[in-house]
């Protein structure tokens, strides 16, 4: 169909995100402006069907045309056609086009037709032709002859006793039925048995008011045995001499109520989900107010909806509660996070969380909230320490085992001059138990090993509170003390050690006497490596066991 030339005529050049009837949309436009040049026009935004916006500058527009003036469309309607509006926008929307004759405020009839122009224009535009005319009807008519016809939108009339009179052909390819065998029947008829006391209800209530009703969603039958939802707006006419009946609009809302299950149904999977798993789940904004929270996060925070996580109560320290609000605010500027805390549980224990924070941003991608998980891994945690007691221990002794020793002499040695506050160096003192074969000869090994364990004992009552014993070998030791201040402060916390150890000890009721050969090795100065401090020390031991005194001996 050839458009019109001259200033009045509609561009139609190719334009991207243009609505795929475009071309057909805007000849049908043309056409109708050109035939009716008093015809009213208007623009309609494409997310609501009643506001009216600025018809673009680029619309080419007549002198003879006029706009409707600013407002809401809806006030152009009379009350009864006004739901006519919505269902004329949705199906513009989804074909291109719409139109349908309507009664003014006035009283008269016109015909109101939408136009998506959406890809050309940014808008839909409305025309109304006030006197509805042959001419302007064939127009329309062609329009949605032309154009796919949705059966989404149908209308049907009754009478007072919900007797079908008539029904639209829309309303014959939604249910499936021939209009013969729809007219003369009761539309509960079709209606699902668990929706019919809705139904009578929503009818019953219709009497009140004319005009339209109160929406109802209820199912409908399909001629194949379907049901589809179909959402019904009643328009009482009953006391209107001119109609005497009751108008109502149908809905094919099937897709919705589809799409509301199958959310409902994810929902209720989801719940299912996180009230299944071992861990704390929840939503928090982006003050860190908890808006979800699963009985597990209740179960081990004590706090549930409505509650902020930062006011957790159980936190042991305020250690561990600034290190989660840094946390939170963190996650709040969209920066992900895992922190181990420690709580007090009600019985006062000490149980250890992993807490992880995710953010939770919105479609343009602003942080609008925060989702975590709070996971009790006390049983972890302390399993993970004993694992690196045993890795670090000597498992007759107790002390430290020769690597863990060693380890803990290099840690000494490495702070050495490196604090102001810091005063002396690292005193290493090597032991050796004199006498060990002689006690598992005679008293046998269990009986040694009875002795090495309380030779170890006594090294932890003699050294101070800071310092450590290790067992380097089968009957050798060490010990390490940090902030000697001199050789002879080393000299003089070694002899202390020897005189702890060589006192009588008594094995199964024996007494037993105890020699020990005590070597010590000490350094002040920085980037002296532990294992060269061991072998000053153990040389020492040497020459004390050589001199047979028990006394120490200083590394020279």
């Amino acid at each position: 169909m050839a458009l019109l030339d001259g200033p009045g005529a509609l561009d139609t050049s190719p334009h991207i995100g243009a609505h795929p009837f475009s071309g057909r949309v805007e000849d049908l436009l043309a056409i109708l402006l050109t035939k009716y040049p008093a015809a009213l026009v208007a623009a309609i935004p494409g997310d609501t069907p009643t506001g009216l916006t600025a018809l673009p500058d680029r619309f080419p527009l007549a002198e003879s045309y006029r706009r409707i003036p600013a407002g809401s469309l809806v006030e152009l309607v009379s009350m009864s056609d006004r739901p006519i509006i919505s269902r004329l926008w949705w199906q513009a929307r989804t074909t291109g086009t719409a139109s349908a004759v309507v009664r003014s405020i006035g009283g008269g009839k016109a015909t109101l037709s939408i136009f998506d122009l959406r890809g050309r224009y940014g808008v839909l535009i409305v025309v109304v032709v006030e006197a509805v005319e042959h001419e302007a009807e064939a127009v329309t008519t062609g329009v949605r002859d032309q154009l796919p016809t949705p059966t989404r939108y149908a209308r049907i009339v009754k009478d007072g006793t919900a007797l079908i009179l008539d029904v639209d052909p829309a309303f014959e390819r939604m249910l499936g039925f021939h209009r013969d065998e729809l007219i003369g029947h009761r539309t509960v008829e079709f209606i699902h048995p668990d929706d019919h006391e809705l139904a009578v209800d929503n009818w019953i209530q219709m009497f009140d008011f004319s005009g339209p009703s109160r929406p109802v969603r209820l199912r409908h039958r399909n001629r194949d045995g379907r049901w589809i939802w179909l959402e019904v707006t009643n328009h009482n006419r009953l006391d209107d001499p001119e109609f005497s009946d009751v108008v109502a609009d149908m809905v094919d809302i099937s897709d919705e109520i589809s799409a509301l299950e199958a959310l409902r149904a994810r929902q209720q999977l989801l719940e299912q989900v996180t009230e299944a798993v071992p861990l704390g789940l929840f939503h928090a904004d982006i003050d860190g107010r908890l808006l979800y929270a699963n009985f597990r996060l209740t179960e081990i925070t004590g706090l549930g909806a409505g509650c902020l996580l930062g006011d957790w109560p159980g936190l042991a320290t305020s250690h561990h509660r600034m290190a989660l609000d840094a946390a939170l605010a963190g996650a709040g500027r969209g920066n992900p996070s895992d922190l181990l805390v420690e709580m007090v549980d009600a019985r006062g224990e000490i149980r250890h969380c992993a807490v992880g924070l995710r953010p939770l941003a919105d479609g343009t991608g602003a942080v609008n909230g925060v989702t975590g998980s709070v996971e009790d891994v006390t049983n972890d945690v302390v399993e993970r320490r004993e694992l690196e007691v045993r890795a670090a221990t000597d498992a007759l002794t107790s002390c430290l085992n020769r690597s863990a020793s060693l380890a803990v002499i290099q840690d000494a040695l490495d702070t050495v001059g490196s604090d102001r506050e810091r005063r002396g160096g690292v005193a290493v003192l090597f032991i050796d138990v004199d006498g060990m074969k002689d006690v598992n000869d005679d008293l046998g090994h269990s009986a040694g090993d009875a002795l090495l364990v309380e030779v170890a004992s006594r090294l932890r009552a003699a050294v101070r509170t800071p310092d450590s014993v290790g067992r380097v070998g089968g009957d050798e030791f060490v010990a390490v003390a940090g902030h000697v201040l001199n050789r002879e402060h080393a000299m003089s916390v070694a002899s202390w050690v020897a005189s702890r150890v060589t006192q009588e000890f008594e094995i199964d009721g024996r007494p037993i006497g105890v020699r020990a050969s005590v070597g010590v090795a000490w350094t002040d100065s920085p980037g002296v490596q532990a294992a060269w401090l061991v072998r000053q020390a153990d040389r020492a031991m040497y020459e004390s066991k050589r001199q047979g005194r028990c006394e120490a001996v200083m590394a020279s």
